[in-house]
C-alpha cells in the first residue's frame, strides 16, 4: 500500500504519523471515498489528540478502516514507537471475546441462555442469595444480574497474586450470591471468568483453544494473545501517572489474572480490534463467527436500568447517545492501560481507543472520535444515499390522498398525504398527529409497506375501481374506505 497516498486518500494533515490499512474478509473491500466532512474532522480529532502520551485511536465504518493514529511510545525507556502492531492489555473488553464464545454455543444449539448454569456446568457451586430464589442462568452472567460477587475470595488486587483455575472454582462454596438472580444488577470479574469455564466444559476445549480457534483465526486476528507475559513480542509497558517528585512515569507490575483470564487477560493490537470492530459492524458475518441475529442481540437492551438511562446487552453495556442512538460498549482498565471499544449498531460506525498509562482517557479519546469522525461520517453516507435515491414521482402518489375511515366507529379519520416526498399515514383523531405518521414505502402499483409503527413491516394495498380511482385499502386484515 502507498501510505502517503492513503493519508491523502483520507484527507490526514501533512507529516501525520497515521498507520491506515484496509480490512480484507472473504471478498475485498474498496477504500472510503475522501470526503471535505471527514478530512476537517479528521484534523479537529488529531490536534485534539497531539501531545497524548500512549495512545491510539482507530474508526471503524463498516469493514472500513476510515481512520486510526498512534500517539507516544510503547516503551519510554527505548522510545520504541507505537504502531498498528503494538500489544496492549484490552483488560476487561475480554469479556466480549467470552460472551461472543457463548453465543457461538447457543448457535450451535449446546446451550441455552436460559439454562441455569450449574445444569450446564455442574462444578458451579455458588451459594444462592435466597435458598428458594430462582437459579442463576447464563444469561443472568451475560448480563451481570446473577448477582455473583464482583471478586474471587483471593484479595488479589492488592497483591496481584491471583488465583488459578482450580483456587477459585473450589471457592465458589464459600461464596454467596448478593441478591436473588435477576432482580438486581452488579458488575462482576467472577462471573466471566466463570462463563470461561462454561465454554470450556461445554466445547470441551480448553478456553485458550476455543477462542483462538472459533473466533480469533476466522477474523485474521493473528496478533492477538489470551495469555500473555512481560516477554510476549510487541507488548507494551503500561505506565502509571506522572509522579510529582520526578515528572516521570513508572512502568506498572505485569498483572497475570490466572484463572481469571476469560474475564480480563487478552492483549490486543489496533490492527486486530479493527477488524473485531469489522465484525461488530455486522461487515463480516461471512466468517461465520455468529449468526446475525446473536450478533444483534449482544448489541441490544436485555437488561434495562429502572430509570431507563440504560442497560446491559450480553457483554456489552448499552446507553443512548445525543442523538438518541443506541451506543453498545465496554471499557477496560487493568494497572498501565485503560481502554475503550464502543460501536453504534445503527449507524455500524465503531471506535477502538487503547492507551497504556493507567490515566490514559480512552473513554474520552473514543467520545470524540465518535463526535467528530463517526459523525462526519454518517453525514456524508446520509447525503450520498439523498443523492442514489431515485427521484419519487410525488405526482403519481397524489391519486392515493385523502381521508379514510374504518367500517367500525372504534377509530376515526385518517388521512394518507404525501409529506416530503414520501407517502403517508397520518391519524387525525391523534393529539400528536405527526409524532404518529408512518411512512409508505412503495413495493408495487398500489402496494405499500409500512415502514414504521405499530404495524410495522405490514402492507397496505389500496382499491383501485373499473375507473381507475381509488376507493379505499386493506391495511393488514382491516379495510378502510375513502371518505373524500
Amino acid at each position: 500500500m502507498n501510505m502517503n497516498a492513503t493519508k491523502r486518500k483520507l484527507g490526514l494533515a501533512a507529516g501525520c504519523t497515521a498507520l491506515v490499512m484496509l480490512v480484507t474478509y472473504a471478498r475485498p473491500v474498496q477504500a472510503q471515498r475522501s470526503t471535505d466532512d471527514t478530512q476537517e474532522a479528521a484534523r479537529i480529532l488529531d490536534a485534539w489528540a497531539q501531545n497524548k502520551m500512549q495512545l491510539e485511536i482507530a474508526v471503524v465504518h463498516g469493514s472500513e478502516l476510515v481512520w486510526s493514529k498512534q500517539y507516544g511510545v510503547a516503551d519510554l525507556r527505548t522510545n520504541a514507537p507505537v504502531t498498528d502492531r503494538t500489544l496492549f492489555r484490552i483488560a476487561s473488553i475480554s469479556k466480549l471475546f467470552t460472551a461472543t464464545a457463548i453465543m457461538q454455543l447457543r448457535d450451535a444449539g449446546k446451550l441455552r441462555l436460559d439454562d441455569p448454569v450449574e445444569s450446564v456446568w455442574p462444578a458451579f457451586k455458588l451459594q444462592p442469595a435466597e435458598e428458594k430464589g430462582p437459579k442463576i442462568t447464563i444469561r443472568n452472567i451475560l448480563t451481570h444480574t446473577a448477582g455473583i460477587p464482583r471478586e474471587s475470595v483471593h484479595s488479589y488486587w492488592n497483591d496481584f497474586n491471583f488465583p488459578s483455575r482450580d483456587e477459585m472454582v473450589n471457592a465458589l462454596p464459600n461464596q454467596r450470591a448478593a441478591f436473588p438472580a435477576g432482580s438486581d444488577r452488579k458488575y462482576s470479574n467472577l462471573e466471566f471468568a466463570l462463563l470461561g469455564e462454561v465454554v470450556a466444559y461445554v466445547s470441551g476445549e480448553t478456553y485458550t483453544d476455543y477462542v483462538t480457534k472459533h473466533i480469533l483465526q476466522p477474523l485474521g486476528m493473528t496478533d492477538t494473545v489470551i495469555l500473555p507475559t512481560p516477554s510476549t513480542p510487541n507488548m507494551s509497558i503500561g505506565y502509571g501517572r506522572v509522579r510529582r517528585d520526578t515528572g516521570r512515569r513508572d512502568a506498572e507490575p505485569f498483572v497475570d489474572p490466572r484463572g481469571l483470564g476469560p474475564a480480563s487477560s487478552f492483549a490486543a493490537s489496533l490492527r486486530d480490534l479493527v477488524k473485531f470492530a469489522a465484525f461488530q459492524n455486522g461487515a463480516a458475518e461471512q466468517a461465520g463467527v455468529l449468526s446475525p441475529w446473536s450478533l444483534r442481540d449482544m448489541q441490544q437492551i436485555q437488561w434495562l436500568r429502572p430509570d431507563w438511562t440504560g442497560g446491559q446487552g450480553f457483554g456489552f453495556q448499552i446507553q443512548r447517545d445525543q442523538q438518541n442512538k443506541l451506543r453498545a460498549f465496554h471499557a477496560g482498565l487493568v494497572p498501565g492501560f485503560r481502554t475503550m471499544f464502543m460501536t453504534v449498531p445503527q449507524d455500524k460506525v465503531a471506535v477502538v481507543a487503547l492507551g497504556n498509562a493507567t490515566n490514559s482517557d480512552a473513554d474520552g479519546y473514543a467520545e470524540q472520535a465518535l463526535a467528530t469522525i463517526g459523525q462526519a461520517v454518517m453525514e456524508h453516507e446520509r447525503r450520498e444515499a439523498a443523492a442514489k435515491r431515485p427521484s419519487t414521482d410525488v405526482q403519481a402518489l397524489r391519486k392515493f390522498e385523502g381521508t379514510y375511515f374504518w367500517s367500525s366507529t372504534l377509530y376515526e379519520d385518517i388521512t394518507i398525504t404525501v409529506i416530503d416526498g414520501e407517502l403517508s399515514r397520518v391519524d387525525l383523531d391523534s393529539t400528536s398527529p405527526m409524532a404518529g405518521r408512518v411512512i409508505l414505502k412503495q413495493l408495487g402499483p398500489n402496494t405499500f409497506r409500512m415502514m414504521n409503527g405499530g404495524f410495522i413491516g405490514e402492507t397496505v394495498t389500496f382499491d383501485i375501481d373499473a375507473s381507475g380511482n381509488v376507493t379505499g385499502f386493506t391495511e393488514g386484515v382491516d379495510r378502510w374506505k375513502r371518505r373524500r
